[in-house]
């Protein structure tokens, strides 16, 4: 006998309305569809500061698609500083576009509140890369990435002060990309960062960097794993250098970085030099795209 499926449970199934939207409907909430000109798909957190929706805008076409829309609460329209950090810090991140940072592509106002459109994004944090992220030529091929994402919004005068192993998503179609970027920090539930700095990001990269020198180790294989290579772990080292201090009457073998666009002239050398695996990288991708969770990950899990 054919299972007799209630609308409910037709429309679900199709895929034609969320769990969300419907309960909306069913509450006979049919405002909370759309927030200003966004189809709501799915209300994915909300907090004292602000509520973030996972949206499809109309405006941009079918191609287009979802996006990520943060907006800011009405108990924070009544700061004196934040709402306007908020347009800011978000417009400079949209003024820094570039391949290898998360997208913001809209600052705008809904309903007397400022609203910013992110790139939907969905990959695999650093933290969940598999060993093949630490073959060299895989490891200096995203490190350049990285370091490119983050020189871009560097010269753009914006600071992250929380990169971690968490700030880095790789996409299925192997694109890099640096998450955070130009988010007020009033917006995380954590401590503001004790030392927001370039020096302080390039160090904390530096750290990021170490880890996924790492990973090749992971690799369960006979024998003793190939140590990493010199020339690169040189790059960590001088990320990671202390500055020398004032009084110091020897030089430092490490002298740090001052700025990523050197890290990045650096990575771009060292790439020419060490051998990539298109078998190492292959893998990388297939197993992002089979392990990438259904939610953005520019929802970050630590926040």
């Amino acid at each position: 006998a054919k299972q007799r499926r209630t609308l409910r449970q037709v429309l679900l199934a199709s895929g034609a309305v969320s769990l969300y939207q419907l309960a909306l409907i069913e509450a006979g909430n049919l405002d909370a569809l759309m927030v200003g000109r966004f189809r709501v798909i799915d209300r994915l957190r909300v907090t004292p500061k602000e509520a973030i929706y996972r949206v499809f805008d109309p405006s941009r076409g079918t191609g287009a698609g979802v996006h990520l829309l943060r907006h800011l609460s009405e108990a924070e329209m009544q700061d004196a500083v934040h709402p306007d950090e908020f347009r800011q810090r978000f417009a400079a991140a949209r003024d820094a576009a570039h391949p290898n940072l998360a997208a913001v592509e809209d600052v705008l106002e809904i309903g007397g509140r400022p609203a910013v459109l992110q790139e939907w994004l969905t990959g695999l944090f650093s933290a969940d890369w598999p060993a093949q992220a630490g073959h060299p030529g895989c490891w200096v091929r995203l490190a350049t990435m990285a370091a490119a994402g983050i020189e871009s919004a560097h010269r753009h005068g914006l600071v992250h002060g929380r990169l971690t192993s968490d700030s880095f998503v790789l996409t299925a179609d192997g694109a890099l990309k640096v998450t955070g970027f130009g988010e007020p920090p009033f917006l995380s539930q954590q401590p503001p960062p004790a030392d927001l700095s370039v020096a302080a990001d390039l160090r904390a990269f530096g750290q990021v960097l170490f880890g996924w020198s790492q990973l090749a180790a992971k690799q369960k294989r006979p024998g003793k794993p190939k140590p990493f290579p010199d020339a690169l772990l040189a790059v960590v080292r001088r990320l990671e250098a202390d500055a020398e201090p004032p009084m110091a009457d020897t030089v430092a073998a490490d002298r740090p970085y001052e700025s990523a666009t050197e890290v990045l002239a650096d990575l771009q050398r060292a790439a020419r030099d060490t051998g990539f695996s298109d078998d190492a990288w292959e893998k990388l991708l297939k197993y992002v795209a089979d392990n990438a969770p259904d939610s953005p990950v520019g929802l970050k899990r630590s926040a």
